[in-house]
């Protein structure tokens, strides 16, 4: 029992003050990974892409894995769609970033959340786009359709 009189419990429990301020990083840094993560995919298909197709690295599609020329035209179409996407996402939510430390942590969260949810949606719409359109290109043969 002594040891637990001398015991305080109130050094265990963390303080509110600095939990709390360090949430604005913390969504920031939530906010900021997925463009810049789009940003270097894009970068790297279009400056550094894998000579040819394969089942490891890339962007790989049915339709885009027929020929070398269908690989070529599948990275840098994801290269610039990607980069593009990024370049803008990495923009709008710095802009949305900044705005974070003068809000309340429930209302920041809100934004935090949202804008995730955001980036998901036109990740995969961005996604869906660049195989649609190499799908309307390429056959599974790999040539031009006409």
């Amino acid at each position: 029992t002594e040891l637990l009189d001398s015991l305080d419990f109130s050094k265990l429990v963390p303080d509110l003050d600095a939990l709390l301020s360090k949430v604005p990083s913390i969504a920031s840094v939530a906010v900021m990974i997925g463009p810049l993560i789009l940003l270097a995919l894009g970068l790297m298909y279009l400056f550094a892409p894998p000579k040819e197709a394969n089942h490891k690295a890339g962007f790989r599609t049915y339709f885009g894995m027929g020929s070398v020329q269908a690989w070529r035209f599948t990275q840098r179409l994801a290269g610039m769609v990607l980069g593009g996407l990024g370049l803008v996402l990495s923009i709008v939510m710095g802009i949305i970033c900044l705005g974070f430390g003068s809000k309340e942590p429930v209302q920041l969260l809100d934004t935090a959340v949202t804008c995730l949810i955001w980036e998901a949606i036109l990740a995969a719409v961005a996604y869906l786009a660049i195989t649609v359109i190499v799908t309307v290109t390429y056959d599974k043969y790999g040539y031009r359709r006409r």
